[in-house]
């Protein structure tokens, strides 16, 4: 539990302890605990409901909360409420006070919490925007909650999101037939592509990050979990604006396994993708871009006395992105998206093979780890190393589609001034793949 979570508890069982009717904070009851506040307050009437008692209110750990920032816009003709970074039991106080204010003065029909710059968003958080939705009723304003990709999760996690109904856009206007004969029940708005479509890209190399990166929409925000750096930008789809966030995980199947799982519970993304560099075994040039419809992990084995066993393991990537893989390779389209100027004398391929994985780096193909992989591993095209750490951790996650591409940027003969120059090469086109396989995709949705 980091600091800001014990001053969380904290917080909350100072509430507790001054107004026995507060909730207790109980970590270990996770959702139960969750479902149990919401279900109280859907059948509490406002005027007994109290989230957080202002004399427990810290305005300096509001103050020094890290990127927590809350404007009220009252010049338009529909007051809004601006709030960026983490609403939890510190800050959601102003959250709740400015909702109150507004609500009360009652300027317009409807009021609008635009949530979309919030990164973290707690049950507390959750109890002053359902009571603001009731409140709002009583005085028949309606309430629109413009959600975050974790606000979004959070409404779903508790199944609220039923209680807040879904509406085109912050922007609609209120002749809308959306809008007609509303009485101050609280929405839930989906501007377009957010938080719709959220993709993660995950690199273990800076000049792999570098390549990615020219793919996004600037400015890119910059936000920081439990120590990790991400950048957070958009990129233009076909179907619509992505949230693209993108993290530098370090070399190696663990540090990509570990890097995804935090990036999926912060983001809640549709879809996450491994973008980076590998060696080629065969069936491949410099250059080429491999996509992986299966990893195999090498590593794994039992040594006894008669010998090495291997017990090779397997992963495969998501059916739906693989299947839309294979028709941006057949198309040819993806080459327009190269940034560098290749100096080959051809365009470079993108073929949809098995990628073997594991913690050696392979400089060339006559050492003993080169031939295991030719023995054990036949049918793969190209060696990696993070590959399989990155899919076994999307397995545990439902519903997200999950790619892993690499250019090949040696042959198992690595130098380091070969690298110099096809590194930044291969990323390029590693790159330029997976943005022309995201422009394209449609993700699945949260269900």
């Amino acid at each position: 539990m980091n600091e800001r979570q014990d001053a969380t508890r904290n917080l909350m069982q100072r509430a507790h302890d001054t107004d026995p009717e507060q909730p207790e904070f109980d970590t270990a009851a996770g959702l139960a605990d969750l479902y149990q506040r919401a279900a109280r307050l859907e059948t509490m009437p406002v005027a007994e409901y109290r989230p957080v008692t202002s004399a427990l209110w810290d305005r300096n750990a509001v103050a020094s909360s890290p990127g927590f920032g809350i404007t009220l816009d009252t010049g338009a003709s529909e007051p809004r409420v601006v709030v960026t970074g983490e609403l939890d039991l510190l800050t959601s106080p102003q959250l709740q006070e400015a909702l109150a204010g507004l609500i009360a003065e009652k300027r317009s029909r409807r009021v609008v919490a635009d949530l979309t710059g919030v990164t973290f968003f707690d049950s507390s958080a959750l109890n002053v925007v359902l009571h603001a939705q009731r409140q709002a009723g009583e005085q028949d304003v309606a309430l629109e909650v413009v959600p975050s990709p974790a606000v979004s999760r959070m409404l779903e996690l508790t199944r609220q999101s039923k209680n807040l109904e879904p509406v085109a856009h912050a922007g609609m206007s209120m002749t809308s037939p959306q809008h007609q004969g509303h009485t101050g029940a609280g929405r839930v708005a989906t501007p377009s592509g957010w938080p719709a479509r959220v993709a993660v890209v995950c690199t273990a190399l800076d000049v792999e990050y570098a390549a990615v990166r020219r793919h996004l929409t600037e400015p890119l925000a910059e936000r920081e979990v439990r120590g990790t750096l991400y950048e957070i930008g958009t990129f233009p789809g076909r179907p619509g604006l992505w949230t693209v966030v993108l993290v530098e995980t370090g070399v190696g199947d663990t540090a990509a396994g570990i890097a995804l799982e935090r990036a999926i519970s912060v983001f809640s993304p549709q879809v996450v993708l491994s973008v980076g560099v590998g060696g080629g075994r065969k069936d491949v040039a410099l250059g080429d871009v491999v996509v992986a419809d299966t990893i195999y992990e090498y590593d794994a084995g039992r040594d006894t006395a008669e010998g090495y066993l291997p017990r090779v393991r397997t992963h495969a990537a998501s059916h739906r992105m693989v299947q839309r893989a294979r028709a941006v390779a057949r198309h040819g389209r993806w080459q327009r998206r190269i940034r560098q100027t290749t100096g080959l004398d051809r365009e470079p391929a993108a073929i949809i093979r098995p990628l073997a994985a594991g913690g050696t780096v392979i400089a060339d193909p006559r050492s003993p780890t080169a031939q295991f992989v030719h023995r054990h591993c036949s049918d793969a095209v190209a060696v990696e190393m993070e590959g399989h750490g990155f899919l076994r951790s999307a397995y545990f996650n439902d519903r997200i589609d999950a790619l892993v591409v690499r250019g090949i940027s040696d042959l198992l003969d690595k130098t380091e001034s070969a690298d110099k120059y096809w590194q930044p090469l291969a990323s390029d086109h590693a790159a330029a793949f997976a943005f022309e396989t995201l422009a394209c995709h449609t993700p699945t949705p949260h269900t």
